[in-house]
């Protein structure tokens, strides 16, 4: 699974092991998890600098550090 991290963050990473992205200003957690290709339906808990958080309406900053938690789905 990628990670991606801010354009300038990705630098300090070599390897290829994060992936940049660059946002647009006041992006919405949910426009993020968009923007990446993930269907919001998917996404269960998100950590935003280190907390979590169910709110996907959470404007982000320069420097915040996403953590995007799968919802996991069970049968019988």
């Amino acid at each position: 699974m990628p990670q991606y991290l801010s354009a300038s963050a990705a630098g300090k990473y070599p390897g290829g092991q994060f992936h940049g992205v660059d946002l647009p200003e006041g992006l919405k957690v949910r426009e993020l998890i968009g923007h990446l290709g993930i269907p919001d339906w998917t996404v269960e808990l998100v950590s935003l600098n280190g907390v979590l958080t169910h709110d996907l309406e959470t404007p982000l900053k320069d420097g915040d550090a996403v953590g995007l938690f799968p919802r996991i789905l069970a049968g019988g």
